[in-house]
């Protein structure tokens, strides 16, 4: 029974789902309206989407989950202001790579 891999990603104006079938290779696509108040309606507004289209929650074996709500937050300079506190010397620091731009003021500063 168990054969769907689904993504989802929750973004400002729709959340897109990706749903790979295992025993077929075939991919479908989807595209449900966000809910900003609460985004996770729109993943269960998704699901049941999916569901009416033959996809049963059962069956999926892999589910994941990201989010451009944060990533639009900083680009937009929205939310609240943060800070990161470390021991110096100390690893765990999680990198944001990608995240970067070239223009205005800098997202992350690790200094």
């Amino acid at each position: 029974m168990s054969r769907y891999r689904l993504t989802v990603d929750t973004g400002g104006t729709f959340s897109d789902f990706v749903v790979f079938d295992e025993e077929t290779g075939a991919y479908r696509i989807l595209k449900v309206p966000s809910t900003p108040d609460d985004p996770g309606r729109a993943v269960l507004n998704g699901l049941d989407v999916l569901q009416e289209q033959g996809v049963e929650p059962e069956a999926i074996v892999f589910f994941s989950h990201g989010t451009t709500v944060a990533t639009n937050a900083l680009l937009q300079e929205r939310g609240a202001r943060v800070g990161l506190v470390i021991t110096a010397g100390f690893g765990g620091i999680y990198e944001t790579m990608e995240q970067s731009r070239p223009y205005g003021p800098a997202v992350f500063d690790l200094r």
